[in-house]
């Protein structure tokens, strides 16, 4: 991305698919959750009849399940093949899943937190210390 690019409404919107590989599983492809998708897979989470009975962390994990079935393309699955799958396999994929979005997530965090970064250093630069408040 250019420095004079202007962000578009399709640059927020547009959810390319991702493929990859699962080591012993194959290839699966996702896309990114919308804020949509989140809202939706706390809803849903909080409908299993369980909910009450787990933990915070237990919650927390149904939670990303859940906004990783809406991110997953192909295979998809639903809530129903959800509670019926094998652990080992849905959770590799899922956390296969989850790692790449959350790398290429943290990626572009880091390169944002350079820009605060830079620009505090300027705003130290430029300020008295003894200013509190702006």
């Amino acid at each position: 991305m250019t420095k004079d690019k202007i962000v578009t409404i399709n640059d927020i919107i547009d959810r390319p698919v991702h493929t990859i590989d699962v080591p012993g599983f194959g290839k699966v492809k996702y896309v990114d959750p919308t804020m949509g998708d989140r809202l939706d897979a706390v809803k849903e989470a909080k409908e299993d009849p369980r909910w009450e009975h787990l933990d915070e962390a237990q919650r927390l994990s149904l939670i990303s399940d859940f906004v990783v079935l809406k991110m997953l393309v192909e295979p998809k699955i639903t809530k129903e093949q959800y509670y019926k799958s094998s652990v080992i396999a849905l959770g590799n994929i899922m956390d296969a899943v989850w790692t790449d979005y959350n790398i290429r997530y943290l990626k572009l965090r880091e390169k944002r937190q350079k820009q605060i970064k830079d620009f505090l250093e300027l705003t130290k630069e430029s300020f008295p210390l003894n200013i509190t408040t702006f």
